[in-house]
């Protein structure tokens, strides 16, 4: 088939984990014998890292308006390309950057709005903040997803929990949509001693010290605010280890809220993919205080490397995590700090639920399974 993808961001642009589980579907499309035409987003000139005779990319510049004007800029561009050379699919893979694009497609519903709404209404006080994001995901909802959703061929989820919000809250008919759950390789995401413990040393952690490690594009619906609350209340007090990007200023405010235990923070920045198992093997217990998940792949890449997972019960976490970790309410950092103390302090509960989870991972949320799913869901709508 010729497939038409188009996603916001992709190597060596990346704005989420989204971007990543992108990536590994193009992968392995292009491994099953397919033709795909990438459009992503640029923010300037950018060298591309991704080289396969089947694959072409297009970059369209996403500026300031974000993913509003990208998804617009890539449907008109999307149009001129289908012109020369007609697709079999095409794909957006966020149903929200559809709203722009008047041909045949299908679309993955990753979270909606109404979800992420819900943030600021159930956890934000102030009433400007309040006010704009009421207007922001309103109109979004009204303007872009709604529409989206309805002129899709078909809708492709993420998780079953995005399944339901779109049937339960958006009027999508179950034939409608079809569940295509992320996938990564557990070949590559392994339990990897030996690699763990080098790290350790070039990070400058001691080989008995406790380490509890984030891993994430940060963002406030990452809940980073109430681990910064939870980390001091843990015991024995461990080291956090952050990977990922984030906001220089949100940066500062996260230290202040850690007071002295700002001193138990080590910040990785970006980390290399095939550096990643090493990471997840190294802690103890891997920690989300995310408020909301549409999937969430470092809860399934650490417990593929046997990494137990404490986590905010938020959106599709439960489904992921399952039997390999403690979910606790969201918000609550007491919560949060009381389940990794206790995680910490039972090695052999660790070695459960490390083991447990990669099991899970394994037979529920392979890569070879979500490539499966997704074309089983291309021959499906195409019709």
């Amino acid at each position: 088939m010729w497939i038409a993808f188009v996603t916001l961001g992709f190597a060596p642009l990346r704005t989420s984990g989204l971007d990543v589980s992108g990536e590994r579907l193009v992968h392995g499309l292009l491994e099953a014998g397919h033709h795909v035409t990438v459009i992503a987003g640029a923010r300037g000139r950018l060298t591309e890292t991704e080289i396969h005779p089947a694959l072409e990319i297009h970059r369209v510049q996403i500026g300031q308006s974000n993913w509003i004007g990208f998804a617009y800029r890539a449907a008109r561009r999307l149009e001129k390309l289908a012109q020369a050379r007609p697709y079999d699919i095409v794909h957006f893979w966020d149903v929200h950057f559809a709203y722009a694009y008047r041909g045949r497609y299908v679309a993955s519903a990753q979270q909606s709005f109404r979800q992420r709404w819900g943030i600021w209404q159930d956890g934000r006080s102030k009433l400007l903040p309040r006010a704009f994001y009421f207007a922001y995901y309103s109109l979004a909802r009204i303007l872009a997803e709604i529409p989206a959703a309805r002129n899709a061929r078909g809708l492709l989820a993420g998780s079953s929990t995005t399944r339901d919000e779109f049937i339960n809250h958006y009027g999508v008919t179950p034939e409608r949509i079809v569940l295509t759950r992320h996938g990564i390789d557990t070949d590559f995401f392994c339990p990897d001693l030996q690699a763990s413990l080098a790290l350790r040393t070039r990070l400058g952690l001691n080989a008995e010290e406790p380490i509890i490690l984030f891993v994430g594009f940060v963002t406030p619906r990452k809940g980073l605010e109430y681990l910064a609350r939870a980390l001091p209340l843990v015991r024995p007090l461990p080291g956090l280890v952050i990977v990922g990007r984030w906001n220089e200023k949100f940066r500062s405010s996260f230290l202040k809220m850690l007071g002295p235990a700002a001193s138990q923070v080590v910040e990785a920045g970006f980390v290399p993919d095939e550096q990643m198992p090493a990471f997840y093997s190294m802690a103890d217990v891997y920690v989300s205080p995310s408020l909301l998940e549409g999937f969430g792949l470092p809860l399934a890449e650490s417990l593929a490397c046997e990494t137990p997972v404490v986590a905010a019960d938020s959106g599709a976490t439960a489904e992921v995590v399952r039997s390999g970790g403690i979910l606790v309410p969201p918000r609550d950092p007491v919560a949060l700090a009381d389940a990794v103390s206790r995680l910490l302090n039972d090695p052999r509960l660790r070695q459960t639920l490390g083991t447990q989870g990669r099991e899970h991972v394994s037979r529920e949320f392979h890569l070879r399974g979500m490539v499966d799913a997704v074309l089983d869901a291309y021959k499906k709508f195409k019709s």
